[in-house]
């Protein structure tokens, strides 16, 4: 009797299991979600769509290149080129509140107390702008620095006005409406970005990641 109970409620066991074999699938699909990997990709995509309302004739879109910097490279988000000036686009996927300022070297992500310090993604736009200046051989003055947060997250202290969450992104870059750039070097700008040798592909990332890790050991 006993054994009959013992076997039933395995049969009964292994039925609940076996409907349950998307669960594994179901984990493995939420952990990607919130990997960082995603959480980027996400976030530059949802950049994209939402600048998709400025007129590529004006404000000519490259997104994803890696560039070179010094004597290692750099990643640059987006890149909108325009006769208004070079807008330089850094976005942050981020949840929770997030604090800092212009001048401080790091600033603080708070979710439900926990805190996580990050580089002032101002201070990292900038080494882009100083990569492209020197790319395209052109003054620091005709770029703009635009770091958009998307991912829920509430700003806790007065940022600049370049900081701003992704549904103001596009006004911010409509209004500066002062011609830094004739059609000519527009031109001229965008026949170098478009070179193939600065689109990310597989073998750009891994050479600018293993460019990261040396950079990194080379610090400590």
């Amino acid at each position: 009797m006993a054994n009959q109970m013992v076997m039933a409620f395995l049969g009964r066991l292994w039925e609940f299991l076996t409907n349950l074999w998307w669960l594994p699938l179901a984990l493995l699909f939420l952990a990607f979600l919130k990997s960082r990997w995603f959480k980027g990709w996400f976030g530059e995509k949802a950049i994209q769509s939402r600048l998709s309302g400025l007129d590529k004739k004006v404000y000519r879109p490259f997104h994803d290149l890696i560039v070179p910097s010094h004597n290692t490279t750099t990643q640059i988000d987006h890149i909108y080129v325009s006769c208004f000036g070079i807008f330089v686009v850094e976005t942050k996927n981020y949840s929770g509140w997030i604090f800092g300022s212009e001048k401080q070297a790091r600033w603080t992500q708070t979710i439900y107390r926990k805190k996580h310090s990050f580089q002032n993604p101002l201070r990292q736009n900038y080494a882009h702008i100083k990569a492209l200046a020197s790319l395209l051989e052109l003054p620091e003055s005709v770029f703009h620095s635009v770091v958009v947060f998307l991912g829920g997250c509430e700003f806790k202290t007065q940022m600049p006005e370049n900081v701003c969450y992704i549904g103001q992104a596009e006004r911010y870059i409509r209004n500066i409406q002062t011609v830094m750039l004739d059609r000519t070097e527009v031109d001229r700008i965008c026949t170098i970005l478009q070179n193939k040798k600065y689109a990310a592909n597989n073998a750009t990332r891994v050479a600018h990641k293993n460019n990261l890790r040396q950079r990194h050991q080379s610090y400590n």
